[in-house]
């Protein structure tokens, strides 16, 4: 009994829209092992899919908790915690995801931006536009400000 083989078919239906027997799939996964971080997060995934943000929240924590390397985790979980109101707790997972350069690839260069227009509200304005720039150096094109400013 291997809880991979559960996992992939949970990936599979998640991918074709299928979230109950993704669902299915995950918790037989997570049955055989409960410290399957990828289950972890795929279960987050399935959870926000479902607007159920404090649950995947605790699904994210869960797989941060099993692997810390899961970077995708952390942004996600960074943008519940925005979507939430957690600034604080939005800015930590950017944050760490800054510091660790992973926010230079393509798929995770946002995480730039979002920080900026953290430190702009929070009035760092330099810190702020320093973000912005590096966003940019990385090819993103959006402004700093939602509406251009």
């Amino acid at each position: 009994e291997n809880a991979l083989p559960r996992l992939g078919l949970a990936q599979l239906w998640s991918s074709v829209d299928q979230l109950g027997h993704a669902r299915a799939a995950l918790a037989e996964a997570l049955e055989l092992d409960p410290e399957l971080a990828r289950g972890w997060a795929l279960l987050g995934e399935l959870e926000r899919r479902t607007d159920a943000p404090t649950r995947a929240r605790a699904a994210y924590d869960r797989a941060l908790e099993l692997d810390a390397a899961l970077h995708e985790v952390r942004y996600n979980r960074a943008l519940l915690a925005l979507g939430a109101g957690d600034v604080d707790a939005a800015r930590a997972d950017f944050q760490t995801l800054v510091d660790s350069n992973v926010a230079d690839t393509p798929e995770l260069r946002s995480t730039h931006l979002h920080l900026a227009r953290i430190l702009l509200r929070a009035g760092d304005d330099a810190a702020a536009r320093a973000r912005h720039a590096r966003y940019r150096e990385l090819g993103g094109t959006e402004p700093l400000t939602p509406h251009g400013g």
